[in-house]
């Protein structure tokens, strides 16, 4: 009777382990490729990639021109082409006066577009003109959707 009840337990942890990777990989936290368009159809909270060009909101957001200190998030968009036309998405990216990797500098309470400064994942400045894939997770209420930025590539 011994005998039968390991093999039962062999079993069950054979099947068990057989089953594990299937839940790994159900709770991936890997990001979904989506277009900047797309952002916000995925679900509340959900992991996504786009690739587009980060800019400032249009100047007269009032909430940008006070000082934002370091540790604080940093209101910018994702923008479809170059020329900050298409669509976009409001994304939130931690400020830094460290120039730390994945974050936006520091700003002055009275800037340009000059001053804007975003670091890659590697930590390297990305001008305006490049091309960003930003990873982060979709931020929805009942009056808007945005991206809490997570990382910043460069393609």
């Amino acid at each position: 009777m011994g005998t039968h009840i390991l093999r039962q337990l062999d079993f069950a942890a054979k099947g068990f382990l057989a089953f594990l990777p299937l839940i790994y990989v159900g709770c991936s936290s890997s990001p979904v490729e989506s277009a900047v368009a797309n952002v916000c159809v995925s679900e509340d909270a959900s992991l996504v990639r786009t690739r587009g060009y980060l800019r400032l909101p249009m100047a007269t957001d009032v909430i940008l021109r006070e000082p934002v200190p370091a540790e604080e998030r940093r209101k910018l968009i994702v923008v479809e082409k170059p020329n900050g036309t298409g669509a976009f998405v409001t994304a939130f990216v931690t400020s830094t006066d460290r120039g730390e990797p994945n974050r936006v500098g520091v700003m002055p309470a009275s800037y340009t577009y000059n001053d804007l400064h975003v670091y890659s994942n590697a930590g390297k400045v990305i001008s305006p003109d490049e091309p960003v894939l930003v990873t982060g997770r979709v931020k929805k209420s009942a009056a808007n959707c945005t991206l809490d930025v997570e990382e910043i590539e460069i393609p």
